[in-house]
């Protein structure tokens, strides 16, 4: 484990960069080279493992940031169907279904 070359650092950082599709085990085994390498005595193998582990930091920034955005459109979308359907009767402001709720069955009585 550790000792990667320069040049594999740059293409690994590269590839978090560019959000290229790495697996889990792929970038696991590299983090764990990077943070080895970072006590590496050539300091050029040093600034690589530390620059690609800020890559790797960076693109995990970016996916929360845009998973979060995801989820809030999500949100935003689901408002916009409930104000929907409160304005055309569908749905009472209380949330109970009002006006014609022919697809939401009723309690039946035996007896």
């Amino acid at each position: 484990m550790g000792t990667k070359t320069v040049a594999d650092y740059k293409l690994e950082s590269r590839a978090e960069n560019n959000l290229w599709p790495v697996t889990d085990d792929h970038r696991k085994e590299c983090v764990e080279n990077a943070l080895v390498d970072l006590n590496d005595e050539n300091p050029k193998v040093r600034s690589a493992a530390r620059d690609y582990l800020l890559a790797v930091d960076k693109a995990n920034i970016l996916k929360q940031v845009a998973e979060q955005r995801r989820i809030e459109a999500e949100h935003a979308r689901k408002l916009q169907l409930l104000e929907l359907a409160v304005k055309i009767g569908i749905v009472g402001d209380d949330g109970r279904a009002v006006g014609n709720s022919a697809s939401v069955p009723s309690a039946s009585r035996i007896g």
